[in-house]
């Protein structure tokens, strides 16, 4: 019978030996192959820290203990060790778990997490609330390597290792974050991985002071001297945290021995483990990157369920017209955090290396130097995920808009996105973008239409953002034969009763939509609108022709692109009945954009049946 068959929390792994603990560390590794390859979700990562997750259970009282992930793409032994092992074919699924730690799912998830950077503040914020209120419990951080790249875990190092706070940090170092670690902090941790020498001295000096416990003092000094001599910059003890390690993430006793030595430190401790990305499944192993987050999948093969599409995506179009650029334009330059492959600029990258940069998980420091290298005469296009464009706020506002330099800003997946849930929605980026000066809000409303829109944001002189949703929602070139130029708004459907205004990808619903309305009686003119910021002024004097109208975003209602337009009314002094649709004032938890698109009533259906009622309400 196996192991984990009778493991439900993690009290039911304090009677079990090491050589269990192996045992069910397998299991559960094909647990979470089985069950990702029927839902998707993050694979690699989660197979990597397996062993280690087990130990921690095994070695801590949760929940009493907390154990905070960062980023929150390695908890899925983490949600099967803490009573959710049953719910773990709904991952990612509505009424199932999320893929990341939520607070509200579980008394086990310390704090929620879905951007990198922010587990060492969290965990150092538990650990000093312990303290003001007497607690004893311990408070462990686990944090991939490649969130070293993010400037707010320096912040988190910086301030923990001045504290003195009793804390533990587990380093979790598989040498990837998405895609592999860039820049000179995975240089130090590649010196530290293979610091023989220095980690063989350490062990002797750990036997010597057993022997001897008068000397060691002196043991620690000489160490202390040799340690500089071996490794270049000493990284974590500079910063005030006591070092052990590396361990060996695979091997169960040998992590349970750093965790416990650990617990016995005073102040911070980082416990350095070495894992494998992906291991126990070769297809993971081979290619950790593609298997980050994977769809569903053969267990057998590792062949993914992925149907190539007959048309471009908007990325993809992206990534043809990127290149196009760079060969007509010296000048353009290409930047990305930590995500090249998700973000189309593998292509561009292969091309032309020596004008790529990738940054690592470093958002901020992306939009700044992106500022810089505009104001030194370069194109620079910057491309990450909107969700991940808020990490830049301050970046965008400061060093992009206040100077009017020429940065170009890629916001993929923006919209409603679906199954990563809540904190990797792209909702917000009209609502935050929209009310800073100098910036433009391009929205395309099909794949076709990204060449225009880059092509129309390097003929500015100022700064452009262009988002744009995950893949192309079915959309393919659904307007042939609707003639605009960028930014202008396209009239897609023409009718006398209402005027839908469309942002970006909701044309597609709102023509959809328009064809229901019809069957009743009801004609639209439907508007494409491919400018969030300016508007079209000329279409928006078009529309106010019918009595009434209509906007549809799958963005943010307070401040979103429907607030843009009400304002424009206002201002022009036009009292058209005018209804405005889009996400209300919540989060949107981890379901299909389809689901959230049917339960806000932005699907075709629901908007068709919201303007019926708004209509029959000012009869």
């Amino acid at each position: 019978m196996s192991i984990l068959a009778n493991v439900d929390y993690p009290k039911d792994l304090k009677s079990l030996s090491d050589e269990q603990l192996t045992i069910l560390s397998d299991e559960i590794r094909k647990f979470i192959i089985t069950t990702v390859s029927k839902t998707g979700g993050h694979l690699a990562s989660n197979l990597g820290i397996v062993e280690l997750t087990v130990a921690l259970h095994a070695c801590f009282d949760c929940p009493k203990d907390k154990i905070v992930f960062d980023v929150g793409h390695q908890c899925y032994a983490h949600k099967i060790l803490t009573g959710r092992k049953s719910r773990m074919a709904d991952l990612r699924s509505a009424g199932g778990p999320s893929g990341f730690p939520v607070i509200t799912e579980s008394e086990y998830d310390a704090f929620g997490a879905g951007h990198a950077g922010t587990s060492v503040s969290a965990a150092l914020g538990l650990a000093r609330a312990r303290d003001i209120l007497g607690g004893d419990e311990h408070v462990i951080a686990v944090v991939g390597d490649g969130a070293l790249g993010n400037g707010m875990i320096w912040e988190g190092f910086n301030d923990a290792g001045n504290s003195g706070t009793n804390m533990i940090v587990v380093l979790n170092d598989n040498k990837m974050s998405i895609s592999r670690n860039v820049g000179a902090v995975s240089k130090a941790l590649r010196r530290m991985r293979h610091s023989v020498r220095y980690n063989s001295f350490k062990l002797w000096t750990r036997k010597a002071v057993a022997r001897c416990p008068r000397v060691e003092n002196f043991l620690h000094r000489m160490k202390n001297g040799i340690k500089y001599m071996v490794i270049e910059g000493a990284l974590f003890e500079e910063l005030g945290m006591y070092y052990i390690g590396p361990v060996d993430g695979h091997n169960i006793t040998e992590v349970k021995e750093a965790l416990e030595r650990a617990k016995k430190k005073k102040g911070p401790v980082l416990v350095h483990v070495m894992t494998k990305k992906g291991s126990g499944f070769s297809a993971a192993e081979r290619d950790p990157s593609r298997y980050h987050s994977a769809s569903t999948f053969s267990v057998t093969s590792g062949k993914m369920d992925v149907k190539p599409l007959k048309r471009k995506t908007f990325v993809g179009e992206f990534s043809d017209t990127l290149v196009e650029l760079g060969k007509n334009d010296p000048r353009v330059v290409a930047i990305t955090a930590a995500m090249p492959d998700a973000t189309g600029m593998t292509a561009f990258a292969e091309q032309f290396p020596k004008r790529f940069f990738d940054v690592g998980i470093a958002e901020e420091h992306a939009v700044t130097l992106a500022a810089a290298m505009a104001r030194g005469g370069l194109r620079p296009i910057v491309s990450v995920y909107s969700t991940f464009l808020q990490r830049s706020y301050d970046s965008i506002i400061h060093d992009v808009c206040t100077q009017k330099l020429p940065v170009i800003l890629l916001a993929d997946h923006a919209g409603i996105v679906g199954d990563d849930g809540q904190t990797h929605q792209g909702v917000f980026d009209i609502a935050f973008l929209r009310s800073i000066p100098n910036m433009t809000i391009l929205s395309p409303c099909q794949p076709s239409e990204m060449a225009d829109a880059l092509a129309y944001a390097l003929s500015l002189d100022g700064p452009c953002t262009i988002r744009f949703p995950k893949g192309d929602n079915g959309l393919g070139d659904m307007y042939p034969n609707c003639v605009a130029q960028m930014p202008d708004a396209r009239v897609l459907v023409e009718g006398h009763d209402v005027a839908i205004l469309s942002c970006g990808v909701m044309a597609k619903q709102a023509t959809m939509a328009s064809e229901i309305l019809e069957a009743r009686g009801i004609t639209t003119t439907v508007y494409g609108m491919r400018s969030v910021k300016p508007l079209d002024e000329a279409a928006l004097a078009q529309a106010m022709k019918h009595p009434y109208i209509v906007t549809l975003e799958d963005g943010v209602l307070q401040g979103g692109f429907g607030s843009a337009v009400l304002e424009w009314m206002n201002e022009h002094r036009v009292m058209n009945k005018t209804l405005v649709l889009g996400v209300p004032d919540r989060f949107l938890v981890h379901m299909t954009r389809a689901q959230w698109l049917q339960e806000l009533k932005l699907d075709a259906q629901g908007v068709a049946d919201s303007v019926c009622g708004f209509l029959e309400g000012n009869k």
